[in-house]
C-alpha cells in the first residue's frame, strides 16, 4: 500500500513537472503553425519558404538539428488540422509578452519575403495574426519595416 502511495505521488510530481514546460511547448508549436499558415496562404510553398521556417524554429525555439524535423512536423500537422488562427494566437497571448510577439511578426515577414515575391494575401494574414496577437499596429509597421531594410 506505501508503495502505491509513493509511485502515485512521484508519478504526479513527474507530471507537474511535464505540465510546467508543456506552456512554452505548445506556444512554440502554435507559433511556427503560424508560419506554416504564412507559407501555406499563397497556394504555393517554396523550398525558400520551408527552408526559412526551418531556420526560424531553430532560432526562436532553440531547437536542435535532431528535434527540428519532428518539432516541424507536428507543427505542420497543426496548421493543416487548424480551423482558426484563434486556437494558435490564444496561446501565444496567453504565454507571450509583447516582445516575443514581436519577435513572430517579425519572422512571419521574413518568411512573406523568403521567396521573393509577397503577395497580397500574406501580408493580410500577418495583419490578421498581429492584431490576434494584440501587438500595436505601430509595432506592426516597424517589424515589416526592418524586414525589408535587411532585404
Amino acid at each position: 500500500m506505501l508503495s502505491k502511495l509513493i509511485n502515485l505521488i512521484t508519478n504526479s510530481t513527474k507530471s507537474e513537472a511535464a505540465a510546467a514546460n508543456q506552456p512554452a511547448l505548445d506556444a512554440a508549436l502554435a507559433a511556427t503553425a503560424l508560419l506554416f499558415e504564412v507559407a501555406r496562404v499563397d497556394m504555393n510553398v517554396s523550398d525558400e519558404e520551408l527552408t526559412n521556417i526551418q531556420e526560424a524554429a531553430k532560432n526562436l525555439f532553440n531547437l536542435s538539428d535532431n528535434t527540428v524535423h519532428d518539432f516541424l512536423s507536428q507543427s505542420q500537422d497543426m496548421s493543416q488540422k487548424s480551423t482558426s488562427y484563434y486556437e494558435f494566437t490564444a496561446v501565444i497571448n496567453s504565454h507571450w509578452d509583447e516582445e516575443q510577439k514581436y519577435t513572430l511578426v517579425k519572422a512571419l515577414w521574413s518568411l512573406a519575403n523568403a521567396d521573393g515575391v509577397q503577395c497580397k494575401y500574406e501580408e493580410h494574414l500577418i495583419r490578421r495574426i498581429a492584431d490576434l496577437l494584440h501587438l500595436p499596429h505601430a509595432l506592426f509597421t516597424k517589424a515589416k519595416h526592418e524586414i525589408t531594410q535587411e532585404l
